[in-house]
């Protein structure tokens, strides 16, 4: 999904540069799924599910966007969200994306802002809750793993925001939306 909502709405050219080394693995990660795919095992949704995430970010952090713009802004902006999107977990900071952007962070908070249409502290919270949604629903981790898991500083603050955004904790959407 984030592979896809970043490739989706971007203008310029994709371009996936693999080395031979990295070809390989893409070659491997693609023949375990398809003998994982062919077994009846245990877990083999959960572990196909897995590899096909490992191979997705493997070939985004190959992947380069080089805009049609001749100022590079949009490049500039999307390089800065696939930062985030590959660095959710690790906090971040603006003004750390804003040197990844190649700008001044409140440059870059504007221009965030208009590009994505919410703040970057906004921005990061979904990603985070985005991802801790996905292990809730995959996975048999416990919410606090979740919570740390995810990105989030302090279990108070994970279900606070969680509840505040899903209108039910953790614990009620794991029920509702295993798989």
């Amino acid at each position: 999904d984030e592979f896809l909502g970043i490739v989706s709405g971007y203008k310029g050219d994709i371009i996936l540069k693999l080395s031979d080394e990295d070809f390989e693995d893409v070659v491997n990660l693609c023949s375990m799924l398809q003998k994982e795919y062919l077994k009846s095992t245990t877990y083999k949704d959960v572990f196909i599910k897995n590899l096909l995430q490992c191979l997705i970010i493997h070939i985004f952090r190959k992947t380069e966007f080089q805009s049609k713009d001749p100022k590079k802004e949009a490049g500039h902006m999307q390089k800065a969200i696939r930062y985030i999107h590959l660095h959710f977990k690790d906090n971040p900071s603006l003004k750390d994306v804003a040197k990844i952007a190649g700008t001044n962070a409140n440059y870059f908070s504007t221009k965030f802002k208009e590009e994505t249409g919410v703040g970057y502290n906004e921005y990061l919270t979904q990603r985070k809750l985005k991802y801790a949604k996905q292990l809730l629903k995959s996975s048999s981790l416990s919410a606090t793993e979740i919570c740390y898991a995810s990105g989030f500083n302090s279990l108070s603050n994970f279900m606070r925001v969680f509840k505040e955004k899903t209108a039910m904790s953790p614990v009620q959407y794991a029920k509702i939306n295993k798989d």
